[in-house]
């Protein structure tokens, strides 16, 4: 589907990372990791780019996205010009990474702005199960860690979610990767995971030699 949408607000939440708040249609219906691709507007046509919606599906008429600003990139150069009141054309909501099962235990494994989809996910998931259900995201700096406060607010409130986070190239200390992190998995977890491929590929390996078969997963490259 089609439609255009509204910036109604957006702040910088971390120095690399934008969050736009959106007004869309009320009839725009999306499932919690679902994605929308972005029409943008060039010298020599329009290109298309992909963001996973990093907003509750029970927010009607508003959708929100994480924007990582790259250097030279398209898509950056578009959402960080972009001003209040500015619309913007956008297809779906689409996308398979959808929860599967809300009644098995859940991992959830991000790196980076691979958390967005997990914004929309985990509290979709905590209001519908009683199930394990854990976070384990990776940065690689400490002033880029996003939506900390929330996670952090849901796990005092949701007493079968725990939210564990890491820190590559910390100020002070020993640098540690998500991949420490796989000591807190549920046991007979669900597995979803979403960042850089790299990050993807060496998780799955590493649950596969577990018996993990249950892993689903986003790739940002």
């Amino acid at each position: 589907m089609k439609f255009r949408a509204k910036i109604r607000s957006f702040k910088d939440i971390t120095p690399t990372v934008r969050h736009f708040n959106l007004e869309v249609p009320l009839e725009i219906d999306f499932k919690a990791g679902q994605f929308l691709i972005t029409d943008i507007p060039t010298e020599t046509g329009k290109v298309k780019r992909s963001y996973s919606i990093a907003s509750d599906p029970t927010k009607k008429g508003i959708i929100e996205l994480c924007v990582k600003k790259i250097e030279n990139g398209v898509g950056t150069r578009f959402y960080f010009n972009l001003k209040e009141g500015d619309t913007i054309d956008y297809t779906g909501p689409v996308g398979p990474f959808k929860i599967k099962d809300y009644q098995k235990n859940i991992a959830f494994i991000s790196t980076g702005t691979g958390i967005a989809p997990f914004r929309a996910m985990i509290p979709d998931v905590l209001r519908q199960s009683d199930k394990k259900v854990v976070l384990l995201t990776g940065y690689r700096y400490d002033e880029e860690l996003l939506y900390d406060k929330e996670m952090k607010e849901l796990q005092e409130k949701y007493p079968n979610f725990s939210y564990y986070t890491c820190i590559s190239r910390p100020k002070e200390g020993k640098g540690k990767y998500v991949q420490e992190l796989l000591e807190h998995l549920p046991e007979d977890a669900a597995v979803y995971l979403c960042g850089l491929r790299a990050m993807i590929d060496d998780i799955t390996k590493k649950l596969e030699e577990k018996g993990i078969k249950n892993i689903y997963f986003e790739r940002y490259d």
